[in-house]
């Protein structure tokens, strides 16, 4: 990730930022080809800003298996780089169905320690290759991300599955509330939770709708509505938890 200078009153004056360094390189050269997205964590006033990792372009990219990641990072306009070190690693901690559908919930809600710059999570469980080539979103307290999972074959295969992740932007683990009605009971509450190794009830955090690999999806209201490699739509009920109504498109009208 790079950080540009752009202070200068033209142009030719603008510069990197960081007297040329990277502001954060992510872990084993995992590449970065989609976009991200920025939030501000209402709690600290604190920038973030959201990548995921991995590629989907060459006939290669199908069979690559490397680890890629979610990522959060503090940009607290300071002048030195963020290192891995720097951040605090989330977990997928569960893994199995909901209603016939995929799903996974990731480690308890928790706070940020306030020595970290922010948090990743590898996208390792429970299938290798999973990766990140969509612009994730912030809306309201809650990341929402599409990551996909190639078939091993053939990039132009309409196969492939993949998650809608939803996580707590400014902490990487699980939110406060159930995002999804993973159970599809016209409803987000309590029974839209898995519990952990330990018994704990955690909100269903991914879920696999059915589409193949999912696109980046849009949120309209209380509705989820994404599209995939298989060129079905799916949808599910969603909690916004914060996130207000946007306009998503508009049209203009001309007059004689």
């Amino acid at each position: 990730l790079w950080k540009f200078d752009l202070s200068g009153a033209t142009s030719s004056t603008w510069v990197l930022g960081l007297s040329g360094a990277a502001l954060f390189q992510t872990q084993s050269g995992q590449p970065i080809t989609a976009g991200l997205a920025l939030g501000r964590d209402p709690a600290t006033g604190k920038r973030w800003i959201f990548v995921g990792t991995g590629s989907f372009l060459s006939t290669g990219d199908s069979s690559d298996n490397t680890v890629q990641s979610m990522y959060g990072l503090i940009d607290d306009g300071g002048t030195t780089a963020v290192q891995l070190s720097d951040l605090v690693q989330r977990n997928i901690v569960v893994v199995g169905t909901v209603n016939g559908k995929p799903i996974r919930a990731f480690e308890a809600h928790s706070t940020m320690d306030a020595t970290k710059k922010g948090w990743y999570v590898n996208l390792d469980n429970p299938t290798a290759g999973e990766r990140v080539v969509s612009n994730p979103r912030v809306k309201g307290a809650a990341l929402i991300v599409a990551s996909i999972i190639p078939p091993s074959t053939n990039t132009c295969d309409a196969g492939g599955t993949g998650y809608i992740n939803a996580i707590d932007a400014f902490t990487g683990t699980s939110l406060t509330e159930p995002y999804f009605d993973a159970n599809g009971d016209g409803k987000v509450d309590a029974s839209d939770q898995v519990t952990d190794a330990n018994g704990n009830p955690l909100p269903v955090g991914s879920i696999d709708l059915g589409v193949g690999m999912p696109t980046l999806p849009t949120v309209i209201d209380k509705l989820l509505v994404v599209g995939g490699s298989k060129g079905n739509l799916g949808s599910v009920r969603v909690n916004p938890q914060g996130g207000s109504n946007q306009r998503i498109s508009w049209h203009e009208i001309l007059r004689d």
